[in-house]
């Protein structure tokens, strides 16, 4: 089941911001919870990730670079990509280089979060996601 913090969330008029923070990187929620709150739905698993994906409407993805098979991040990347509209995906990870983040940047990510995790670190590349998604779907 997801997680949410405001229910019921109308993501039809308010997009909402979806995660993938698997339980071994649950800490992190604290920090997203208190940036997003309102419009954050959380899954704990690719599977519930895929799924509820396709049930709303999203402003940013939150994917984690860490601790996914290669085969479930080309899945997830796949599935977001499809979104219509397509959110802003921003990606967090443990450990960065520049290999990496290139190539997230290079597959249309909108940007790459590293440690150390803070609250102005989550709200900056929340707000400037959703800032690239909203002038992307401007009319």
């Amino acid at each position: 089941m997801p997680v949410s913090w405001n229910e019921p969330i109308n993501c039809d008029l308010t997009f909402c911001i979806l995660a993938l923070v698997q339980p071994s990187l649950r800490s992190i929620l604290d920090k997203l919870k208190n940036v997003a709150y309102m419009r954050l739905v959380v899954c704990l698993t690719v599977e519930e990730f895929v799924r509820v994906s396709r049930q709303a409407k999203y402003s940013v993805v939150l994917l984690p670079a860490d601790n996914l098979a290669s085969h479930e991040w080309c899945s997830l990347w796949g599935v977001v990509s499809l979104l219509d509209p397509r959110p802003s995906i921003l990606v967090y990870t443990l450990k960065s280089n520049s290999r990496m983040w290139a190539s997230v940047l290079a597959a249309g990510g909108f940007d790459v979060i590293t440690t150390p995790f803070s609250y102005e670190k989550f709200s900056d590349a929340l707000l400037s996601a959703e800032d690239d998604f909203n002038r992307r779907i401007a009319p």
